[in-house]
């Protein structure tokens, strides 16, 4: 798989369904979820970017590495936020993204 793939399967899977319209009087709350869950998939591209190593592809099992690593670094900082709740709620949230993304990874094996 190269990673012009997966960022295609990640705006098919996950990135348009953050986008589709909030109801009004939730806004401010969808909006910030959206948000964040939009940020959390750039890093994540970002990420296994940086871990391919200058190479466009990589096997299936080494995005499943690099998003479970993600995962776990996101989930890392999220216990070490302290009494920030919002960094909590944002670093919580990208671990639950690639937690969702490494599920549809292990499908694809």
């Amino acid at each position: 798989m190269n990673i012009e793939q997966f960022e295609l399967i990640l705006c098919d899977m996950y990135t348009m369904d953050a986008w589709s319209p909030p109801l009004l009087w939730k806004w401010k709350k969808e909006f910030k979820e959206a948000s964040t869950k939009q940020w959390a998939i750039r890093e994540l591209e970002n990420y296994i970017r940086k871990r391919l190593h200058h190479r466009s592809d990589g096997s299936v099992d080494e995005f499943i590495r690099f998003t479970n690593e993600f995962a776990m670094k996101m989930a890392r900082y999220s216990n070490h936020s302290g009494e920030n709740q919002e960094m909590h709620e944002i670093f919580q949230t990208a671990s639950s993204v690639a937690a969702d993304i490494l599920d549809l990874l292990n499908a694809m094996k």
